[in-house]
């Protein structure tokens, strides 16, 4: 086991690997979370017939008006600009149920102040139609959305749901703005809980693709992980036991999240990566020496979170544990052109 102890200004981040060996590699990305005002940009469109909103997305900012017969104003920051140092834009034309009815955008805009983008060109969306069979016991609602990678800024993009019960089927679809991205990603996700109002977990198959398909099917039972049940927490031990509906010895890793707050501190955590097959998980001890970074006697923990985690492109925990070189940054986990990533989470 090795622990990771980063600290970025006044953040600190924790992580954890079980299973660590002589000669393994492991590099560590702390997330960067400092962003500034670069300036303004002023946003042109035209009116399209039948709307009744229109959005404006740009990867950290979004806006919603009704009115675009004078430019509009979105302030720009760092994070909005892609790997190039380029502003792209999605501006969605809605309908007054909130349906998508076209999209207009710019792409690789070379940023520049003052910066004013003209967009006139309204474009058809794309349709992709989804099926889920086979729903697990415990189904209570199946989702799937979608988002757009322009060059490593991702846009989010449409979303749909229904409710759904175990042993039931269901046909989605969503629209979205075709050539737009370099990759869609897609996530469809089996949604576990009580009722659709309390939701304790989920199982989500997330697919990137820079040639999307039209249509898409799921056999529920087969394609997601099982079932993650809610994870029991024991503060005081600072340990976290969890199961599942079936083995996943499939899998390739288990992340495990712990949060707390501290009186007169912000949110804190401590994330622990192990082998899927595992069904609890510790926090680690520390040295005297680097007591501060534990958890005070204070301390309020909040329920664990854990999720399993399945790569196409890995085979082995060691793999991934090698492999996944950001782990501080776990929403953010790379798929390849092409890849599926199965993520199982209880919380």
């Amino acid at each position: 086991m090795i622990t990771a102890l980063v600290a970025d200004g006044a953040r600190r981040h924790r992580v954890t690997f079980s299973g660590v060996r002589a000669g393994d590699a492991i590099e560590l990305v702390a997330p960067s979370l400092d962003v500034e005002f670069v300036g303004t940009a002023s946003l042109s469109v035209g009116a399209r017939p039948g709307a009744a909103v229109y959005v404006f997305e740009t990867g950290c900012s979004s806006l919603y008006t009704a009115d675009v017969a004078d430019p509009i104003a979105l302030e720009i920051r760092s994070n909005c600009l892609d790997r190039e140092g380029a502003l792209n834009v999605l501006v969605s034309a809605l309908d007054e149920n909130a349906s998508l009815l076209a999209v207009t955008s710019t792409r690789n805009a070379e940023w520049r102040r003052p910066m004013s983008v003209s967009m006139t060109v309204w474009r058809d969306v794309t349709r992709l139609d989804v099926e889920a069979a086979r729903a697990p016991p415990g189904t209570v609602g199946f989702l799937t959305k979608l988002a757009y990678d322009t060059a490593g800024v991702i846009i989010e993009g449409p979303s749909t749901a229904v409710r759904l019960a175990p042993g039931q089927r269901a046909l989605l679809a969503v629209v979205y703005a075709p050539e737009f991205a370099d990759q869609l990603v897609s996530e469809s996700s089996v949604l576990f809980g009580s009722s659709i109002e309390s939701i304790d977990g989920s199982s989500a198959i997330l697919e990137r693709s820079s040639s999307p398909p039209a249509a898409r099917s799921f056999d529920l039972s087969v394609d997601c992980l099982p079932q993650v049940f809610r994870p029991a927490t024991d503060p005081i031990r600072r340990r976290v036991v969890w199961t599942s509906a079936e083995q996943v010895s499939n899998a390739d890793a288990a992340i495990v999240s712990f949060d707390w707050t501290e009186r007169g501190s912000e949110r804190d955590s401590w994330v622990v990566i192990t082998a899927a097959t595992a069904t609890s998980a510790q926090m680690p001890s520390l040295p005297e020496d680097l007591i501060p970074w534990a958890p005070g006697w204070t301390a309020r923990f909040e329920p664990g979170r854990v999720q399993i985690i399945d790569a196409d492109w890995m085979t082995s925990y060691d793999q991934f544990r090698n492999e996944f070189r950001s782990p501080l940054q776990l929403d953010a986990i790379p798929l390849p052109d092409g890849g599926r990533l199965r993520v199982a989470k209880g919380e």
